[in-house]
């Protein structure tokens, strides 16, 4: 069966067994809230975690929330100008374009990559929604609960806070509240970037800084090496005798050799004969058939030689979704953050024909947003990774 359609089937199985849930017990006495292709839960439980947090180094958090908002116009500034710059390189199609995309588990993201998104998920809303609620509470705001929700197959986090007392509160106040989400999420993705972009570094406490070889992480079928039965995570040495360091130099040596070559494969256990492959979209180009990542040695013999590897991936996703988020948060479309900055900037000039203006400006930025995803499917087809 068709992997996407399968998808497609589990979640219809799994909103009819959610519905028929909600109905038949009561739920809502639990906070929980499931309608259909719609589930949400509710709590209070977090309220006091959030409080203790924001009378703590109150005065930094200030600062943050401050820096935040100046960051959030410059999100703002940096994501439509990019996304109406990628949509020019697209109908222009241009090889400088960029893809977008919506991850949606077990339909752009593939089932295998679903535990990376979940994990990134999970920070990014932990991150997100603590910062509004810190935010909020050291503004004099009070919180009313926090929760998670399921849109179909898109999940999502929120912090509810008093809207009343959002409404009287100064400008000021409710723009360091509005940029705090996305403030936390580009901190956070910085910081992993800069963790991944240092990887040698940062995992230097268990592993070698630099790499020695190259980590087989999987294996194409019925590709060259499987046929001679190197396996997956097996370390490359060597090629034909000549010390391989890194995937750089994997795929140095690997520009110079022909398909049908004969090679020999020096693994850390034994030696490999194998013909090389042509590539499926280049014939003159040679492949062994593995997929690679740089190998760091183990400083103890207990811990296993791949955990670089997915720590590396895990790292990528996250700082990935987190800017990306952090950015698209601050289109000024309601009811993203950037959105309702523009409401309060609006509501403090008084400006007139209010609601005119904040639905052109979700109009016009939902729609390149919209023509970005429509011409990225019809440029690059549909994705799963």
């Amino acid at each position: 069966m068709n992997e996407t359609l399968a998808t497609l089937i589990f979640y219809f199985i799994f909103w009819v067994i959610a519905y028929v849930f909600g109905k038949t017990f009561k739920i809502h006495e639990k906070g929980l809230t499931i309608k259909p292709l719609y589930l949400n839960y509710k709590t209070n439980k977090l309220n006091s975690l959030l409080e203790k947090a924001s009378k703590k180094a109150r005065n930094i958090w200030l600062i943050a929330w401050n820096i935040g908002v100046a960051l959030a116009f410059g999100q703002m500034a940096f994501i439509i100008y990019n996304l109406t710059k990628n949509f020019h390189l697209l109908i222009n199609k241009s090889n400088q374009a960029s893809q977008v995309f919506l991850l949606l588990p077990g339909l752009t993201v593939s089932w295998s990559n679903l535990p990376y998104l979940l994990l990134s998920l999970a920070i990014l809303l932990i991150t997100h929604e603590f910062a509004h609620g810190i935010a909020a509470l050291i503004e004099g705001i009070p919180l009313k609960s926090a929760g998670l929700f399921i849109l179909a197959f898109i999940p999502g986090g929120f912090v509810e806070v008093d809207e009343e007392a959002l409404k009287k509160a100064e400008t000021s106040s409710k723009l360091r509240v509005f940029s705090a989400g996305s403030t936390a999420n580009l901190a956070a993705g910085i910081l992993i970037l800069l963790l991944m972009v240092n990887f040698g570094f940062t995992i230097s406490p268990f592993y070698s800084s630099t790499p020695s070889g190259v980590l087989i992480t999987g294996l194409i079928p019925d590709g060259a090496a499987e046929k001679v039965g190197l396996k997956k995570w097996d370390v490359i040495v060597a090629l034909n005798d000549t010390k391989i360091n890194n995937v750089e130099s994997l795929t140095s040596f690997m520009s110079n050799v022909k398909p049908y070559s004969t090679l020999k494969v020096t693994t850390k256990e034994k030696a490999f004969q194998l013909i090389t492959q042509p590539h499926k979209f280049n014939e003159s180009k040679a492949l062994i058939g593995i997929y690679s990542f740089n190998y760091y040695e183990p400083k103890f013999s207990f811990i296993p030689r791949y955990l670089p590897y997915y720590f590396f991936t895990f790292g990528s996703w996250s700082y990935t979704i987190l800017i990306s988020v952090a950015l698209i948060n601050m289109l000024p479309i309601q009811p993203l953050d950037g959105g309702k900055i523009i409401e309060a900037l609006l509501d403090k000039f008084a400006v007139k024909r209010k609601k005119e203006i904040q639905i052109t400006l979700s109009l016009i930025s939902a729609g390149l947003l919209g023509l970005n995803l429509i011409f990225s499917s019809l440029t690059f087809g549909f994705i799963r990774i």
